[in-house]
C-alpha cells in the first residue's frame, strides 16, 4: 500500500518516456531510468536524479521500439535491449552500443533474436533460476517463455502459460524470494501476482494488490 512520507516520489524523465529499472553498475541495487525515442537515460549513480556527468545517456534502438533490460550473459550487471516487430536486439556484452550480432556464440558481440511477432509485449526473466535473463512474449493473456534459454521456441519444452487477459500489462518478479522469477499482470490499478509460481491463478494463494490506477505504467525494482 502507499505510505505518504515513507514511500518514494521521484521526478525523473518526462511524459511519454518508458520507464526502465536495472542494476546499471553491478552493485546489487536496482536503479531507475527512461527510454525516449531510441535514447536511454539511466541513473547509474542511483541518486534518483539526472546528473549529466555521472549518469548515462545511451543511443540504442529507435523511436517505437519497446525497451527490455536483463542480465543477458550472467555477469551480474543489467544490460539494455529493444524489441521491434518480433525481433530482439540485445546489448549482450554491455558496451552500450551495437557491435554487430553473434552472441551468445561470440560473447563480445550483441544478440539479434527472432522470437514472437509484431504486437506482442516482450517479457524477460530468469525462468529457471540459473542467473541468466531469458526472453518471452505476452500475447492476449498467453505467455510464451523461453525456459531453456536457447533463444528459440521449442514446443513441449518451453512454457505456454495462460495468465491474465488481452489488455493486461505483464509484470515479472521474484514474488516470494526463492530466486526464480514469476509472472503477473497489472490491470487498471490492480496487480495479480502468481506468488506461488505454479503459473496459474489461485485466489486463495496468489496476490491481488491495489496499487496505482488505470493508465499507470507498472515498474519493478
Amino acid at each position: 500500500m502507499w505510505d505518504p512520507g515513507v514511500d518514494a516520489v521521484i521526478s525523473f524523465g518526462m511524459a511519454g518516456d518508458i520507464p526502465v529499472v536495472g542494476d546499471w553498475n553491478g552493485n546489487g541495487i536496482k536503479k531507475i531510468g527512461v527510454f525516449r525515442n531510441g535514447t536511454w537515460y539511466l541513473d547509474t549513480d542511483g541518486n534518483n536524479a539526472w546528473d549529466a556527468r555521472g549518469d548515462a545517456a545511451i543511443s540504442f534502438g529507435m523511436a517505437g521500439n519497446i525497451p527490455v533490460v536483463g542480465d543477458w550473459n550472467g555477469d551480474g550487471k543489467t544490460k539494455i535491449g529493444v524489441f521491434r516487430n518480433g525481433t530482439w536486439y540485445l546489448d549482450y556484452p554491455g558496451t552500450g552500443s551495437w557491435v554487430g550480432c553473434g552472441a551468445p556464440a561470440d560473447p563480445a558481440k550483441d544478440a539479434r533474436i527472432s522470437y514472437g511477432m509484431a504486437g506482442d509485449i516482450p517479457v524477460v526473466g530468469d525462468w529457471n533460476g540459473n542467473g541468466i535473463t531469458k526472453i518471452g512474449v505476452f500475447r492476449k493473456g498467453i505467455w510464451s517463455l523461453d525456459t531453456n534459454g536457447n533463444n528459440s521456441w521449442d514446443p513441449g519444452v518451453d512454457a505456454a502459460i495462460s495468465f491474465g487477459m488481452a489488455g493486461d500489462i505483464p509484470v515479472v518478479g521474484d514474488w516470494n524470494g526463492n530466486g526464480i522469477k514469476k509472472i503477473g499482470v497489472f490491470r487498471n490499478g490492480t496487480w495479480y501476482l502468481d506468488t506461488n509460481g505454479n503459473n496459474s491463478w489461485d485466489s486463495s494463494g496468489d496476490a491481488a494488490i491495489s496499487f496505482g490506477m488505470a493508465g499507470d505504467k507498472p515498474i519493478l525494482r
